[in-house]
């Protein structure tokens, strides 16, 4: 049975990812859209895949839906990784450079859902 992380988890994770990577001064941990985490999750389960990607639509959901006030591309990855790690029971070691250029991919539209499960699975 696969294991999702719940909405009020990715609330939790949005706070660790900003006390442990702060950016910026004006980083603050706020919902904008609990709607938005909840159709993430949900889309996740629907997904047809893999573990990983079932994570890359998480992850690409949160990333592009934007319902944190800040860090929501780490808080993206972050869930990923979670997710992956609840149901493999280990989490990926990617390095910044390579999570920020997927990032990027990701807003940018140029890095599609299988593109980023391939990613996961490196």
């Amino acid at each position: 049975m696969i294991k999702y992380p719940k909405s009020k988890d990715i609330v939790r994770y949005n706070k660790v990812v900003l006390d442990i990577v702060k950016a910026s001064k004006a980083d603050s941990h706020k919902v904008l859209s609990s709607s938005n985490i909840d159709r993430a999750v949900r889309s996740a389960k629907r997904a047809r895949g893999d573990i990983e990607y079932k994570a890359a639509v998480l992850m690409k959901n949160l990333n592009q839906s934007h319902p944190f006030a800040s860090g929501n591309k780490r808080t993206a990855y972050f869930s990923a990784n979670k997710m992956i790690g609840m149901n493999k029971g280990y989490i990926l070691a990617k390095r910044r450079e390579k999570q920020l250029e997927m990032n990027k991919g990701i807003r940018e539209k140029r890095i599609d859902t299988k593109g980023i499960a391939k990613w996961l699975r490196e």
